[in-house]
């Protein structure tokens, strides 16, 4: 007999033995935990559920306590006039109670009962129906009147829903100042009284279980089953004749107590609910069986499982003293002959098995360096050291991946130079070579640029510049915002070729045509976003060559719409297309304006009418923002001196001016020469500035504001709170008032996150002696917020609409408290 064959019959009964008793002491032991854990599950989810329904009461309760202080309240409690209570207070009362309902959906009845039980302002969910108009003649109401408690919390059958419900009610005692005596005892006014729904004990109960046959269900304090899972209901008149029989009278100690149904058992947990409820958890007796059955078997299957592995490790161990050193060996001369040139080796022994195994590890280590150069030399361009086609490929379906999973856009940029072949035919294939090899530098330093010039940063981790072939090169950008990071890296790489290159001694001109294409907006797979690039790229070319185009053909349109309105925009302002319009801003309190803000308008004799949105960004990156400010200055100052003709009046107009400007810094010398010549004063003009112009400029902006505050003009920053909202700002910088941006007004009546925005603002406005302008107002609703807010200044829709210059000069004494009734 072989002496494995041996080992096998001395190892058996020496583990077999030993693992059978730990097995069935192992049975008896988990056995009494499983029966105490699901027990502890059904004391558990009781309590829990207890717990849950009891925060949701004393929150109901606090929140009745909190609501029947509401001055709101009071007042409506000891009015006498039927007018002031019917007609000015109902009206907001009910508004209060249907905040709290809304904030709180289970408070489906919210209502104010006079002393005699008539319900005198009710506030019900919208699909429910009040069925009755007093509760005098409920059970509890006498109950109701001589209780001392804060609150009265009573279960009761509310007939509205046909189903269980919890009244709460605060007495409001409260005395008349118009009609009561000062020393006078204050007296009962009626009740404040919330009905909170029992649905959420409901969901409780149809929710949770306990194991696979237990169930929970909830009682009144006379055994009626309020709610219980239609799977057990086959269970209700057991119960029901258990509760009446076995009341708990103590919960302060986990106890069970049987139910039989039929060849059923069930231990039963109590746990007390608010208003004299219970809350039962019933644990199935066949749960603990089955679970010990299920048990054995598993106790059985591992203590099997046990024994086997124990046996073969055993018999592993010993073998392992003699054998294991060269299977190690031999098992990685076969994974070096499988192509893994890296096998683990864990051999560390001073004999000539130790010395095979370090020269095993040698070998594999020269393989694996081999491996690494086959493979760099399989994905990269041998002439430029750039990502090949195969390897992009690849690279690009993997990030076509990721985009679809992340939902984000992919750019391919499809780049062929221009007349490349002439370079080839003029100085020859090295030279080509080389002017290759310069490019592919050009361009990798393309991504790594991060000239702000670009709006964007790069590199990203996944952006990848590749040779596909001959002179085509493509750029991938990864997870773009959209098309005009695109347009920004290929002004950059067109940019970056004009540059002459030193190619042996000559001075080489290069241009190149590059393709865009876009997905998903384009293409969804790597194959067509290539294809549709390579489309664009010859579309590029046909339209003269170094440029860009896209393949889409929207993004074209508006590519071309954008040129168009920059080749327009010179015109327009050499013929006079540009005009006017005033918007007042006016206080609410004297309903006077207190000021103009002049807006640019341009109507094109070919394009139409173009919004500012659109011409002054464009007008920003041509440059040709300074002249449309220079002129914009002139026009308003024109314009006052107009008004000033004709009306003595004439409020101070504000200015929108360009971040562009503060680089320029002849802000304050255009200002002046404009105000000069038109003999005004320099408290006629305001200066409007967004904060995003103060954060790329600080210095630049703060040596020309104090400039121009020096002079008398009222600086004032426009779009407060949307951008990078600083009160180091507001304390060093010349500013004399806040514009509220519109998007904090829009929503101002129902919002109370604004709310709180809005009353910041004004409270630093406040405290740095600031005026406020709310812009944007356009209801009558929002003028009503400011006029409790005390904002004083507003500008919207709702009073005027920008207006032309004449027509202007007719509001300049008009009083708009008429339009604000």
């Amino acid at each position: 007999m072989k002496l494995r064959n041996k080992t096998l019959i001395f190892l058996i009964p020496l583990i077999v033995i030993p693992m059978t008793l730990i097995g069935a002491v192992a049975f008896f032991k988990l056995k009494n935990l499983t029966e105490h854990q699901l027990s502890t599950q059904a004391v558990t989810l009781v309590e829990q559920i207890s717990g849950y329904v009891d925060n949701k009461v004393s929150t109901a309760e606090a929140n009745l306590l909190l609501l029947a202080d509401h001055q709101l309240v009071k007042q409506y409690a000891v009015a006498i006039d039927d007018t002031v209570r019917y007609e000015l207070l109902l009206p907001h009362l009910l508004d209060v109670f249907n905040k709290l309902q809304k904030s709180v959906p289970h408070y489906y009845e919210i209502k104010f009962i006079l002393p005699n039980g008539y319900e005198d302002a009710v506030w019900l969910e919208a699909n429910l129906e009040n069925k009755h108009e007093s509760i005098r003649n409920e059970v509890f109401f006498d109950e109701m009147s001589n209780s001392t408690l804060p609150v009265y919390t009573r279960l009761i059958y509310d007939e509205n829903t046909n189903k269980h419900a919890i009244f709460l009610a605060k007495k409001i005692i409260v005395n008349s100042p118009a009609v009561d005596a000062v020393n006078k005892p204050a007296k009962l006014r009626g009740y404040l009284a919330i009905t909170l729904s029992l649905d959420h004990i409901r969901e409780q109960v149809n929710r949770n279980s306990i194991g696979n046959f237990g169930f929970l269900a909830a009682l009144n304090n006379v055994g009626q089953i309020m709610h219980i899972p239609d799977s057990s209901k086959q269970y209700s008149d057991d119960l029901i004749s258990l509760f009446q029989s076995n009341i708990a009278s103590d919960f302060s100690q986990p106890s069970f107590i049987k139910l039989q149904h039929k060849d059923e058992t069930f231990r039963i947990y109590q746990g007390k609910l608010p208003a004299n409820m219970i809350l039962i958890g019933a644990l199935a007796e066949k749960e603990i069986t089955n679970n010990s059955i299920a048990l054995g078997k598993i106790i059985i299957s591992i203590s099997l499982i046990a024994i086997f592995v124990a046996i073969f490790f055993a018999f592993i161990t010993l073998r392992s003293i003699i054998l294991r050193p060269i299977d190690l060996l031999t098992s990685a001369a076969i994974s070096i002959g499988q192509g893994k040139h890296t096998p683990d080796i864990d051999i560390k022994r001073e004999d000539e098995i130790g010395d095979l195994a370090k020269t095993f590890i040698e070998m594999s280590n020269n393989l694996n360096q081999m491996h690494r150069e086959v493979n760099y030399t399989a994905n990269h361009d041998g002439l430029t050291g750039l990502p090949n086609r195969s390897m992009f490929t690849a690279y690009l379906k993997k990030i076509l991946t990721i985009a679809e999973q992340k939902q984000q856009k992919v750019a391919l940029l499809f780049i062929d130079l221009d007349d490349f072949k002439s370079v080839n035919d003029t100085l020859g294939h090295k030279a080509g070579d080389i002017l290759l090899q310069k490019i592919a530098s050009r361009l990798s330093n393309t991504l790594r640029d991060q000239s702000s010039s670009a709006k964007v940063t790069y590199p990203k981790a996944s952006d990848l510049v590749a040779r596909l072939a001959g002179d085509e090169f493509v750029i991938l950008l990864n997870d773009v915002e959209g098309p005009w990071e695109a347009t920004a890296v290929s002004d950059r790489v067109i940019n970056i070729l004009k540059t002459p290159f030193d190619i042996e001694h000559n001075q080489t001109f290069v241009s190149c045509s590059i393709g865009i294409s876009i997905y998903p907006d384009d293409a969804t797979n790597d194959n067509d976003l290539i294809q549709f690039s390579d489309i664009a790229m010859y579309h590029a070319k046909e339209q003269g060559k170094n440029h860009y185009q896209f393949y889409a053909q929207k993004l074209n349109d508006d590519l071309q719409k954008r040129l168009k309105i920059n080749s327009r925009l010179r015109h327009s302002l050499n013929e006079g297309n540009f005009n006017l319009v005033y918007q007042p801003k006016i206080n609410i309190n004297t309903g006077k304006i207190t000021g103009l803000e002049a807006l640019m308008r341009w109507n094109d004799d070919e394009l139409g009418i173009i919004s500012p949105a659109d011409f002054i960004p464009i007008a920003e990156e041509s440059g040709l923002i300074t002249p449309l400010t220079e002129w914009l200055i002139r026009t308003t100052c024109l314009q006052i001196k107009e008004w000033q003709s004709l009306n003595n009046n004439c409020p101070p107009v504000s200015i929108n001016v360009s971040s562009i400007q503060f680089k320029r810094r002849d802000l304050p010398e255009m200002i002046t020469t404009a105000i000069n010549q038109h003999n005004l004063n320099f408290n006629q003009i305001e200066i409007e500035l967004t904060e995003t112009s103060l954060l790329h400029n600080t210095s630049e902006a703060g040596d020309i504001l104090n400039s121009l505050s020096d002079m008398g003009i009222r600086i004032s920053l426009d779009d407060f709170g949307t951008g990078y909202s600083s009160l180091h700002y507001l304390n060093t910088l010349p500013i004399d008032s806040l514009k509220i941006d519109k998007s904090f007004i829009t929503n101002i009546v129902s919002d109370d996150q604004e709310h709180a925005i809005i009353d910041a603002i004004l409270a630093i406005a406040i405290a740095l002696d600031l005026e406020v302008v709310a812009e944007g107002v356009e209801t009558r609703e929002q003028l009503n917020f400011l006029l409790r807010r005390h904002c004083d200044t507003v500008q919207g829709f709702y009073l005027s609409k920008p207006k032309p210059a004449n027509e202007i000069a007719e509001l300049l004494d008009h009083n708009f408290l008429e339009n604000m009734m």
